[in-house]
C-alpha cells in the first residue's frame, strides 16, 4: 500500500496530520478496517505521535498496489513519491554503492514500512526493494 506524496505534504501543511481532535480512538479504526498488518503498522513509532483522526485519514488516502513475486517494487535511485507498508508478501531491501555488488539490508513482512528516508529528505531512495512472493 501506499500514500502519495502530495496528499501527505497537503495534510501536514493544513496540520491535519499531527494535530486536531479525535473523533475514533485506535481501536475503532483497526475494527473497521482489522488485520495484522495495520496492528503492526499503528504499533510503531511514526504511528505513535499521531492522533487517531489522522491515522484514519491516512488510511482512507491509502491505494493497494498489487505486486508479482521477484518484482522490483522500489528502485534505489528513484525519486520518493510514496510511502509504502506491506500489507501482504514478503519482501527484500538491498543496494548498490559505487555498483559494487548488492548488498542484502533487511527483509520486511505485513505490517513494516519503507520509503520514508526519500520522503523526509526529499531525496533519491537509497535502497531498493523486491518481493520474495507475490504481495500488496
Amino acid at each position: 500500500m501506499r500514500i502519495p506524496r502530495s496528499e501527505f505534504d497537503a495534510q501536514l501543511e493544513q496540520g491535519d496530520l499531527l494535530a486536531g481532535p479525535q473523533e475514533d480512538e485506535v481501536s475503532e479504526i483497526v475494527a473497521k478496517k482489522s488485520s495484522n498488518w495495520m496492528t503492526k503498522m499503528l504499533q510503531s513509532a511514526l504511528f505513535a505521535r499521531l492522533t487517531a483522526t489522522n491515522i484514519q485519514k491516512i488510511f482512507w488516502r491509502m491505494e493497494q498496489i498489487a505486486v508479482e513475486s521477484d518484482e522490483v517494487a522500489v528502485k534505489q535511485g528513484g525519486f520518493g513519491e510514496y510511502y509504502y507498508v506491506v500489507e501482504r508478501g514478503y519482501c527484500k531491501v538491498s543496494c548498490q554503492i559505487r555498483g559494487e555488488k548488492e548488498i542484502h539490508l533487511a527483509d520486511l513482512g505485513p505490517g513494516e514500512a519503507f520509503c520514508e528516508a526519500a520522503l523526509i529528505a526529499n531525496d533519491e531512495r537509497n535502497a531498493s526493494l523486491t518481493m520474495l512472493s507475490q504481495g500488496t
